[in-house]
């Protein structure tokens, strides 16, 4: 469960950084953090459904 609300606090944070006035590099490595991050929970999420079943 706790793993949803990591993905909707990444999620609202992609949609305010254009309002966060950070330059273009930050932008570029924080989008770079993000992505690695959700790409980890779905990871996770995968792996520990690795029996074919859903969980939602």
């Amino acid at each position: 469960m706790w793993k949803h609300w990591v993905n909707v606090a990444l999620g609202l944070l992609v949609a305010v950084m254009p309002w966060l006035g950070l330059t273009a590099n930050v932008h570029q490595w924080t989008m770079v953090v993000v992505g690695l991050a959700i790409a980890g929970v779905a990871a996770s999420f995968v792996m520990e459904n690795k029996g074919g079943g859903t969980s939602m």
